[in-house]
């Protein structure tokens, strides 16, 4: 039944604010008025409260006025000074006036003042009126309305503090009163929720309200009945009245990817409002439950298929909570609920004249078919048997459709040979193309519940505009999205699967996901070109021993997944593999995800140029590849998060891989990164204690400031590294980034191509030179496959007989594309001991003839590079 229309306040009004605080400021603000205002916000009640020192006027602002129109019940705080002030008086009259144009709520407070007082206006509102009518003898007609507007105001059921003591008492009654009046006239969200306002009217009398008990109501219907829908609308609609709520959806799938303590967690942390984290040594369990018990709670556990379950995450059930608490269960199952709850209600389907309505809302967007349509809805109706998610996709389907189309789709419906709502709802599925059909059981298969951007990364490895393509499943209600997570209806998931089923026998079917079903056909080697993705929970399925080949003609494996649905980290290894590892894998696969990959490299004719993403947790991988070759892996979108683990890793190549978009941490060992013309990194995680030899990352050109003082931390780190450890590095050590800056650990420094230094006496103890420039393109078009930047060193002796020694010192760059602004080049020699020549004077007394230095950088190789090429800045360190 579609909600009723009424004109009435109480039905169609919706205020800015729930509640006006009308008050005197120098008897309450401080006091009684900022309780009472504290004790509404911390209900989440939107309220008013005028927190200016007033100034003196006649009338009330237009602010204040507007306030009072937009606000649904108006609390007037009457206090000893109250009629003393005009602008209070103006606030009552005004209120009234609401009250009787479009029926907004007024409760009076008679704080310390007696409600006869008020109302006949005697003892302190007495004086007042004095004071007014010497001040207004000109305007006795204002003065008269104020004295009508008190007496009403008066005789409306208020509260008074004499009659309920102490404050804090009062503020408690005052808050329940307004919770209550504000309840009774919220209206339900149920905005193309057809029917439903009658099943809420339904619980609401199972739930006896008025009980101070604890309450289990269990929800019991078919799939797709609409039970989650409504124990969200019951939630919306009475959660106001508890100290705390809590709504855990789909508690089933959920228990799929973590444990049930996890669960347990997040719902004592929403209802005590606070992390809670039950395995913590440190928690005191009996003051915990001494608190869950002293507070009224709502609670909803939604899809839950096991008794047993329910009674692990609500231990003692009726005694875990308050006095009024409300425990909701949804299940398709009567008999988990029988057990555990005091009333089970159960969802019927919609009646003939409700499940036309939804139809017609989904398929025309509004409540009636058009005129050409009216059989057609009436016959598509009747093959949902009112189930609301059957008759939202059929309707959603066939929205701006041609009546060729329907047509069509009555056929296909008349042609079910049961009229099942899995059957049903096929026609959607057969109304998408090829590639849709891929998709959505893709999403069926391998990733409901998962990041719809992280989804969208990895299927547009596979697929063109599957932004495009999530939002037409969206629009055609075979896919939601809540918190950016892609969901999907159990009913059409199970619809998906069915579809895949019912392809040839079990080594051609295009996506297996069933543990035994992954068991037979990988330890039987029974894989087929067929075969597009594998996803296997491994805290499910049974410990399996592969031989190399067992992924062997899998020529078209995209999805590779073998994950952990819990933390259970420290469970026995689940999949083996031979000493020698994995023969081979698809080079199709967009998507690698292993849960402890149990080698130590991926198969080394692996070719990754289609990889997405690469996910290898808790692994033994010690190195991808013989050097993790990634370079111009375009559609690579992340490394695994685990990489820091992999302690024998020592470089790593992912230059050009343009869609990356974020370095994980990296291991110590690395001591190679190269990831230039990574166009769309963002982040780069790296453990500041790591030393590069060589370190590039030209034109990335998404690193802001914060990610280029990374690469910088790790230039100083290398550098402190080899100002100790000189005598571990024999070659060159290069760091390629982009920036207009030399580190600041290069003491010696300055603008332009050259630098002249003073050489220390002792500097034949130094082992090394690092050096560091910042140059510039004026051609951004120029591309260098080898380039190489020179320093030409003069040093110059102490006196005449000595000649002077001119050194070059030169550092390669393998493809340097000039697009970036400004680079900073550094590099590192090792070669100052040759300096000394054949050696036959003592080390120090050679040194000793040199007290300074000249250093002259410049570009070589190509002309082009060496014309628009132009060194900014320079500098040397001594190591």
């Amino acid at each position: 039944m579609a909600p009723s229309s009424s004109s009435s306040f109480s039905t169609n009004f919706k205020g800015k604010y729930d509640v006006f605080l009308s008050f005197r400021g120098e008897d309450t603000r401080d006091s009684f008025t900022s309780h009472l205002y504290a004790a509404l916000s911390g209900k989440k009640i939107l309220t008013f409260m005028d927190n200016t020192n007033l100034t003196k006027g006649e009338e009330i602002s237009k602010s204040i006025s507007k306030a009072i129109e937009e606000s649904t019940l108006s609390v007037i705080v009457f206090s000893k000074k109250y009629a003393f002030s005009k602008w209070c008086l103006d606030e009552v009259v005004k209120i009234l006036e609401c009250k009787k144009r479009n029926g907004q709520m007024v409760i009076p407070v008679f704080y310390r003042v007696d409600p006869v007082h008020v109302r006949n206006q005697t003892g302190s509102f007495e004086a007042a009126f004095a004071k007014h009518e010497e001040l207004l003898k000109d305007k006795m007609d204002k003065v008269e309305s104020w004295r009508a507007a008190l007496k009403e105001a008066a005789n409306i059921s208020g509260w008074d503090s004499v009659v309920t003591r102490p404050d804090s008492k009062l503020i408690e009654e005052i808050v329940g009163d307004i919770l209550k009046k504000l309840y009774k006239i919220s209206p339900s969200n149920s905005i193309g929720l057809v029917g439903i306002d009658s099943r809420i009217k339904q619980i609401e009398s199972l739930l006896c309200m008025d009980s101070s008990n604890v309450l289990m109501l269990g929800i019991w219907g078919m799939g797709g009945i609409g039970k989650t829908t409504l124990a969200r609308a019951i939630f919306d609609r009475i959660s106001i009245q508890y100290e705390s709520c809590c709504f855990l959806v789909n508690v089933r799938e959920q228990l799929k990817r973590c444990l049930l303590v996890h669960l347990q967690d997040e719902l004592l942390s929403k209802i005590l409002e606070e992390n809670i984290d039950s395995r913590s040594p440190c928690l005191g369990v009996n003051f915990l439950k001494d608190r869950l018990r002293r507070k009224k709670v709502l609670v909803v556990l939604d899809d839950i298929d096991n008794a047993r379950q329910l009674q692990e995450l609500l231990p003692g059930l009726h005694d875990l909570f308050g006095p009024g608490s409300r425990i909701l269960v949804t299940s398709r199952d009567k008999q988990v609920l029988k057990s555990v709850v005091d009333e089970i209600y159960k969802v019927e389907e919609l009646n003939h004249q409700e499940a036309l309505q939804l139809f017609c809302l989904n398929a025309f967007k509004k409540n009636c078919p058009e005129i050409d349509y009216v059989e057609r809805s009436r016959r598509v109706v009747n093959y949902a048997k009112g189930n609301p998610l059957a008759l939202r996709v059929l309707g959603s389907t066939l929205l701006g459709r041609s009546e060729e189309d329907w047509d069509s789709a009555l056929e296909k419906l008349e042609n079910v040979r049961n009229c099942e709502i899995q059957n049903v709802l096929r026609i959607s599925y057969d109304g998408l193309d090829g590639k849709e059909k891929r998709m959505f059981l893709d999403i069926a298969c391998f990733f409901r519940g998962e990041d719809r951007s992280y989804v969208t990364k990895i299927l547009s490895g596979c697929y063109s505009s599957v932004h495009y393509t999530i939002s037409t499943f969206i629009d055609k209600s075979l896919v939601s999205v809540s918190h950016n997570k892609l969901q999907m209806h159990d009913l059409l998931q199970e619809m998906g699967w069915s579809i895949v089923r019912n392809e040839p026998e079990l080594g051609k079917r295009s996506r297996l996901w069933n543990s035994k079903d992954v068991y037979c056909v990988l330890t039987k080697k029974k894989g087929t070109r067929a075969i597009e993705g594998i996803s296997l929970d491994l805290s499910t399925a049974r410990e399996m021993h592969l031989e190399s080949d067992a992924f062997a003609g899998m020529d078209h494996l995209r999805i590779l997944k073998f994950y952990m649905s819990n933390s259970s980290i420290g469970c026995n290894d689940k999949v083996h593999l031979p000493r020698r590892g994995l023969q081979s894998l698809s080079d199709e696969l967009r998507y690698l995800h292993w849960h402890k990959f149990p080698s130590k490299s991926l198969p080394s004719k692996f070719s990754a140029e289609n990889l997405v993403v690469l996910d290898l947790p808790h692994s033994n991988v010690e190195q991808l590849w013989t050097g993790a070759q990634l370079d111009e892996c375009k559609k690579l979108v992340s490394l695994p998060s685990s990489i820091h683990k992999v302690s024998q890793l020592r470089s790593i190549y992912l230059s050009y891989c343009k869609s990356l978009r974020a370095l994980p941490e990296l291991p110590l060992s690395l001591k190679v990164l190269e990831a230039n013309g990574c166009r769309a990194m963002e982040t780069f995680s790296s453990n500041r204690k790591s030393n590069f030899m060589n370190l590039s990352f030209t034109n990335c050109f998404k690193l802001d400031q914060k990610e280029r003082s990374e690469i910088i931390e790790n230039t100083h780190s290398t550098v402190q590294f080899l100002t100790s450890k000189f005598r571990e590095y024999r070659d060159q050590v290069r760091i390629l980034f982009q920036g207009n800056e030399i580190p600041e650990c290069f003491h010696e420094q300055t603008m332009g191509t050259s630098l002249s230094i003073q050489l220390p006496p002792n500097w034949h103890q130094f082992q090394g030179i690092a050096f560091c420039i910042v140059f510039a393109s004026e051609d951004p078009s120029i591309v260098c496959r080898i380039s190489r930047f020179k320093c030409e060193c003069h040093f110059r002796s102490n006196n005449k007989e000595n000649e002077d020694i001119i050194c070059n010192w030169v550092c390669f760059v393998d493809d340097l594309h000039l697009h970036e602004p400004d680079q900073v080049l550094l590099w590192y020699d090792p070669g100052i001991k040759a300096l000394q020549g054949n050696g036959s004077a003592k080390e120090e007394d050679w040194f000793n003839k040199y007290s300074s230095a000249s250093f002259q950088f410049y570009p070589q190789r190509w002309k082009k590079f060496q014309k628009h090429c132009k060194v900014k800045k320079c500098g040397v360190l001594l190591l």
